[in-house]
């Protein structure tokens, strides 16, 4: 897969992004439209192209461009690589005991049988750190 054309969400968005390949962006609602202007701002994406405008010659020369851009396709690779190599659920968790003075449950055992917890508690981090108890 050499580039990722996409409506623009979180979810899609963070996906492209960790894949390290650039974006061509079609967004159609809320928050895409931002994703859409951020992922151009990096240099990972052409200009949007809103679903609504957007016609066969422009998506093609917004594919045309993601392929052929070396310096986009360069620093969608190092910006994915720096993604991948996160460890966004540990930072994720010790943002979330931070911000509830260790209040959550998510590593104390308490809340065990929340869907958090029940899911943290079998993962063993990359960092070789365990979720819960």
């Amino acid at each position: 897969m050499a580039a990722i054309v996409h409506h623009g969400g979180a979810g899609t968005t963070g996906a492209a992004i960790r894949a390290g390949k650039p974006s061509v962006v079609t967004p159609f609602i809320a928050d895409q439209f931002a994703w859409a202007r951020l992922l151009n701002a990096r240099g990972l994406a052409p200009a949007p192209l809103p679903h609504r405008t957007v016609i066969a010659d422009a998506l093609a020369a917004a594919i045309k461009t993601v392929l052929h851009d070396g310096a986009m396709r360069e620093r969608a690779e190092k910006i994915g690589a720096i993604v991948r190599a996160e460890n966004g659920l540990v930072r994720a968790v010790d943002a979330i005991e931070r911000s509830t003075g260790g209040r959550s449950g998510l590593r104390s055992g308490r809340n065990a049988n929340g869907p958090a917890n029940r899911n943290l508690s079998a993962v063993d981090a990359p960092s070789g750190r365990k979720f819960a108890p």
